[in-house]
């Protein structure tokens, strides 16, 4: 770009800013976070600063602020460097960004994200704390590189297969001899989520069969899980007594289900087949790994997918979060401290409002509560006490969701 075009760019600007000190100082503050910004990103400098001393052009000039500010601001940025002869490329990046840039609360082109998160340093520098939340989180996020997956030693995902499918063996043959309570349950369902996060790892249909067979067991588990959960929120809503033991003896009577599954299991030999999968999986010849692009990709398209209003694309993240946050556990991968702290609490997070959801359903499942129906007072109790659960919930999933796709740009 002939740096002509910026000098002109400039004095254009500053003729408009006039004596208006506040307009001054802001326009400097922009360029100093965007330079430093541009250089963090490799991105064009230049076009970074026309970027910078154009994006409040339409305020500037007439006053305008809201939507009308950036897509007025689109028009005059585009006239001003049409005037200067500037090449087409350049001209639609800058008025991208301008048009973008009253967008904090969501994800843009690379230009469009810089200007946003160089005009919330400028109003942190300005306005210090009483700034918007979402303008906070960018300030904090801005210097960051984007989270990136880095894979650890080639042996570990068939150590950690084996490590783990010994465990839960041990896991399983306790549950067939009738020592099963909601502790082992729970455990136990984790142990399978690790194993099959592995094989997520491992690129071979052998590895996808396997998946497959622990799958089964995993949902022998899941009913289980579900009435031990819904449980213990009855017991914190209280005054359901009746309820509460109810679920615990419909609990025994699923343990004693799965003791019985898990004996059949055992004297079909299933167990000592899926043994001998394993280990023909985490053989080196069959480890094909590094999926680690692959796998992390499959996490950024969930979180840039989900929307706070859109339960099933929430879930569709919980499901990817959960496989990287186990590889992250086990040693396969890792990742910076701020990026897993993220992983995990929105993992925690979502669990928690899904739990919420499905607890209500099951509230109505007769299979679960028998005929008995909760009276209009049992039933106003329940709603406020989830509804206080998914609104608390909701809004911390609002603010890291947002946080984590940005930690998750392309930069």
């Amino acid at each position: 770009m002939d740096m002509k075009i910026l000098d002109e760019v400039r004095i254009k600007v500053s003729d408009i800013v006039g004596a208006d000190d506040f307009e001054k100082a802001h326009l400097e503050n922009v360029e100093k976070s965007i330079v430093i910004l541009a250089k963090l990103r490799n991105l064009d400098i230049e076009t970074a600063l026309l970027i910078a001393w154009l994006h409040d052009i339409s305020r500037i000039r007439n006053g305008f602020g809201g939507k009308k500010h950036t897509k007025d601001g689109k028009r005059e940025a585009t006239k001003i460097l049409r005037d200067l002869s500037l090449d087409k490329k350049t001209i639609n990046r800058v008025r991208q960004a301008i048009g973008n840039h009253r967008r904090k609360d969501r994800i843009d082109d690379l230009y469009s994200e810089l200007i946003k998160d160089a005009d919330c340093l400028a109003h942190e520098m300005e306005f210090g704390k009483n700034i918007k939340a979402v303008e906070k989180i960018r300030c904090k996020t801005a210097f960051n590189k984007a989270c990136m997956l880095v894979e650890c030693e080639k042996d570990n995902s068939a150590y950690a297969l084996i490590k783990e499918w010994k465990q839960l063996k041990v896991m399983l043959k306790s549950a067939a001899s009738g020592k099963a309570d909601a502790k082992l349950v729970h455990e136990t369902r984790i142990e399978i989520r690790k194993i099959r996060a592995v094989l997520k790892t491992i690129k071979n249909e052998s590895a996808k069969a396997l998946e497959t067979d622990l799958k089964d067991i995993f949902e022998k588990y899941s009913d289980l899980r579900e009435c031990h959960v819904l449980r213990l929120h009855v017991i914190k809503i209280g005054k359901l007594e009746w309820l509460e033991k109810r679920l615990g003896k419909k609990h025994e009577a699923m343990l004693t289900t799965l003791k019985k599954d898990l004996e059949a299991l055992t004297k079909a030999k299933k167990l000592l087949e899926l043994e001998e999968k394993i280990f023909e999986v985490s053989r080196p010849t069959n480890m094909e790994i590094d999926r680690t692009k692959h796998i992390m990709k499959m996490y950024r398209d969930s979180v840039n997918a989900a929307e706070i209003d859109d339960m099933e694309s929430l879930h569709r993240m919980r499901i990817k979060g959960k496989t990287l946050k186990y590889l992250l556990e086990l040693g396969i991968y890792t990742i910076d401290d701020d990026c897993l702290k993220l992983i995990k609490e929105m993992h925690g997070e979502i669990g928690r409002l899904h739990d919420t959801q499905v607890n209500r359903g099951l509230l109505n499942r007769a299979s679960i509560v028998g005929k008995d129906a909760l009276n209009s007072k049992d039933v106003e109790r329940t709603k406020r006490y989830f509804d206080e659960i998914e609104k608390q919930t909701i809004h911390t999933i609002e603010n890291l969701l947002f946080y984590l796709k940005l930690r998750l740009r392309t930069l």
